[in-house]
């Protein structure tokens, strides 16, 4: 786990502001096209812990992405909710085939705070990790 966290900690591609843009639209367009689907289908759905577990993965990126911007936890997942809730807003109010859910306001935010701890123990660790190494 360690050489791990070393290598993604030490990959010089982390410091490219174009492949941080790039990841940053594709993730919103991955998003985007998940959660503004105007039709999302119809059945059963999926079971409530499973749609829960799901948004928490959807959103873990968000707050990976969120660090790479700016390395500060409490800040990235001010604002994966800020995002959650204007997604819920938007598919509450714009699209009458989806329903607004609070408890996906609560999973999103909790995927980008799972997000942003992972890159902060990362780089938490990287300097103890290169150190011990060399």
């Amino acid at each position: 786990m360690r050489r791990l966290q070393a290598a993604v900690a030490g990959w010089r591609g982390w410091r490219s502001g174009r492949l941080r843009v790039a990841c940053t639209v594709v993730l919103a367009a991955v998003i985007g096209v998940i959660v503004f689907d105007p039709d999302p289908g119809t059945g059963p759905g999926l079971p409530p812990w499973l749609e829960f577990t799901a948004n928490i993965v959807m959103f873990t990126p968000v707050g990976a992405v969120a660090w790479w911007w700016r390395r500060s936890v409490p800040r990235n997942v001010a604002a994966g909710l800020v995002c959650t809730v204007i997604i819920e807003s938007v598919q509450g109010l714009l699209l009458p085939l989806r329903v607004a859910d609070p408890r996906d306001v609560v999973a999103n935010t909790a995927g980008a705070l799972i997000g942003s701890l992972l890159c902060w123990w990362i780089a938490r660790s990287a300097p103890t990790i290169t150190r011990t190494t060399q």
